[in-house]
């Protein structure tokens, strides 16, 4: 699970584009200042630009690109940084108007440059399990009973404090009894926990699930889990110190340790066997067999690596994370392990590196937006094959660790494209477990209003980006060299034209008074308290509202509210949302207490031809001094009193 950082060399290269009608001109100088004809843009595939970022003159290996931009040519902007996942890219874009006569080339259209077939490597020809460790016997056991065996206990170590995982003194030594037994599961739980009827029911459960259900079908999809200590068990321990580790600054669920599956590695650093450590805290339903395929996925992966295959190296975080999170889905899990993390990598993906070696060391353990986005690659990886297994073995052997890798580029590029793309019509799904399946925000840059544009964007992560204009009129973009050991990968799409140019804004509507015992904390009881949101601009026919969604993902905290707006129905009960005039204003049923995370609002408009429109905006919060709430009512600010 926690392995070093080492370091990669970039090399970068440059794809070449598919030809049609020209649109507009792209270029770059090299450091010869020889003028270079790249990649064309046109309307149903991309254009990729890589600049060399490797030069000391100034102005050297700036990408300039010239571009047409108006109401019905809006341009899009994917723009990713080629730079280990530690760091952080910035860097000032410029656009200034020129006239069609100071266009530069035009150049001829490229050979189409067909895809490569995906490179599926069977399981019978390259992967070959090693005898080290034990399998968990047959995949279909017969029914085992119960077993109680509370006299039963063994001693193992986990990292509890914020110090290194080096330092023997952040582990804490856990004494577990053996509460159950079922086929090839044992589940201990924490020697200190109160033995009540809930922890030992949890505890069956557990056991028959992963034996029963989990076990079986994981063999066949990704490979079976080996017990190192050679007895031929999987082994949970249940403990609540998973509630407070990094010194109580982190709870989790579960997780396993890659270095358990270590023979050789003495304690604390490894408990030498296929161990699943998990919270005595659990979701219930199905969201139980959701974390437990994901934690039985890490250690199927460990597993691979622990048999010394020549091929199979221990598996970098990202991709650890993104398959277990693969797993939860293609076998019979919900999304609630998931779903929140692709809703944070939504929101802000410029700042959600996808490739993150050691999740731990990067300070990234807990950042939800970067496994959303490991999720979704290899989910994009891999949907295209009627074969899971030997996909996901595949993405075991590649490792994708190189950055310079042509193959690696070209998928993350599809990727990013197909991202792109989904926000254009509604032909993917409505929502993914509770939250709207909006893909990527897009920062709107209005290059009449404003001549630059701050790109920051974390290694490997992406920054969207839709270039607009009142009026149509030709732009010189120009993005600036990095530095020596970073660059950048700019895509450039068009979107379908017809968009309506409209944005949104959001506004708290109080009415009535509010109590409450402590003047801070703001209560919406007595009082009625709505969102007010509202176009800027009447939408054309037939472009009408669709779908709208309050979301707040930051942490721990998954806070989520959405609705299939219609027309006809909406303001029918007290959790719809209320017209406040034809096809400008919904008022929203929501409390305006403050939160210690950001809400952000989600429109989706739907248009002809299943074309979709997605505009973001930030909720703000509102005002508390001194007592009194600073409200909007029909756009005149007003106090609320508080009554003691």
């Amino acid at each position: 699970m926690f392995a070093f950082f080492r370091p990669r060399l970039l090399v970068l290269v440059l794809l070449i584009g598919s030809p049609v009608l020209m649109l507009s001109t792209v270029y770059w100088k090299s450091r010869t200042q020889r003028i270079c004809v790249a990649d064309w843009l046109p309307i149903d595939d991309p254009c990729e630009m890589i600049s060399l970022g490797n030069s000391s003159n100034p102005g050297d290996d700036d990408l300039i690109v010239d571009l047409p931009v108006g109401p019905e040519s809006p341009i899009q902007l994917l723009v990713s940084a080629l730079a280990p996942s530690q760091l952080t890219v910035a860097a000032t874009a410029a656009v200034e108007e020129i006239s069609a006569e100071q266009v530069h080339f035009r150049p001829q259209p490229l050979p189409k440059r067909e895809p490569d077939s995906p490179k599926i490597i069977s399981g019978n020809t390259t992967v070959q399990i090693s005898t080290l460790g034990t399998d968990l016997v047959d995949p279909k056991p017969a029914p085992h009973p119960d077993v109680r065996r509370p006299a039963h206990s063994r001693e193992f170590w986990i990292h509890v404090t914020a110090e290194p995982l080096e330092d023997r003194r952040a582990y804490q030594r856990i004494t577990g009894d053996l509460a159950f037994e079922h086929g090839n599961v044992q589940v201990f739980i924490d020697h200190d926990v109160s033995e009540t009827a809930d922890v030992q029911m949890r505890a069956a459960q557990i056991a028959k699930i992963l034996d029963q259900e989990i076990l079986p079908v994981l063999r066949g999809f990704l490979g079976p889990v080996r017990d190192v200590s050679g007895k031929g068990r999987l082994t949970v321990l249940m403990t609540p110190w998973l509630s407070r580790l990094q010194g109580g600054a982190t709870q989790v669920k579960g997780f396993v340790r890659g270095t358990d599956f270590q023979p050789d590695l003495e304690h604390p650093f490894s408990n030498r066997g296929a161990i699943l450590y998990l919270n005595t805290d659990l979701p219930h339903g199905t969201g139980l067999k959701t974390l437990l395929l994901h934690e039985a996925t890490h250690a199927a992966i460990f597993s691979l690596a622990a048999g010394k295959l020549s091929d199979t190296p221990v598996p970098e975080d990202w991709i650890n994370e993104g398959l277990a999170h693969l797993a939860e889905r293609r076998l019979g899990g919900d999304w609630s392990n998931i779903d929140y993390r692709v809703a944070r990598f939504y929101q802000q993906p410029e700042t959600s590196p996808l490739e993150v070696r050691d999740y731990f060391r990067s300070d990234r353990w807990r950042d939800h937006g970067c496994r959303g986005a490991s999720f979704l690659f290899l989910n994009e990886y891999a949907r295209s094959s009627s074969s899971a297994l030997p996909v996901l073995r595949n993405l075991l052997q590649r490792q994708w660790t190189i950055l310079n890798e042509v193959e690696f580029e070209r998928d993350r590029r599809n990727w990013i494209v197909s991202l792109a793309r989904s926000t254009w019509y509604s032909d993917v799904p409505r929502k993914l477990g509770r939250f709207l399946n909006s893909g990527p925000r897009f920062h709107v840059w209005n290059v009449t209003e404003r001549n630059d544009f701050a790109l920051q964007t974390a290694g490997t992560a992406t920054q969207f980006i839709e270039l607009t204009s009142p009026r149509l009129g030709w732009f010189r973009l120009r993005i600036p060299k990095s530095s020596v050991d970073t660059s950048w990968q700019v895509t450039i799409l068009k979107p379908p034209a017809g968009k309506p140019e409209v944005c949104v804004r959001a506004r708290w509507n109080v009415v009535g008074q509010v109590e409450s015992e402590k003047q801070q904390v703001p209560h919406s009881e007595p009082c009625d308290t709505r969102l007010i949101v509202s176009l800027s601009a009447a939408l054309p026919a037939p472009w009408h509202w669709s779908d709208l969604a309050c979301e707040a993902t930051e942490g721990e905290q998954h806070l989520v509210r959405n609705w299939k707006i219609n027309p006809s129905r909406a303001g029918t009960d007290s959790t719809e949302p209320v017209w406040l005039n034809p096809g400008r204003e919904l008022a929203l049923p929501l409390d305006f207490k403050p939160l210690q995370v950001k809400r952000v609002l989600k429109v989706r408009l739907q248009g002809p031809s299943g074309q979709t429109a997605w505009i973001w905006t930030d909720v703000p919060e509102p005002a508390i001094t001194q007592g009194m709430i600073a409200a909007t009512l029909d756009s005149n600010p007003r106090e609320v009193t508080l009554k003691r």
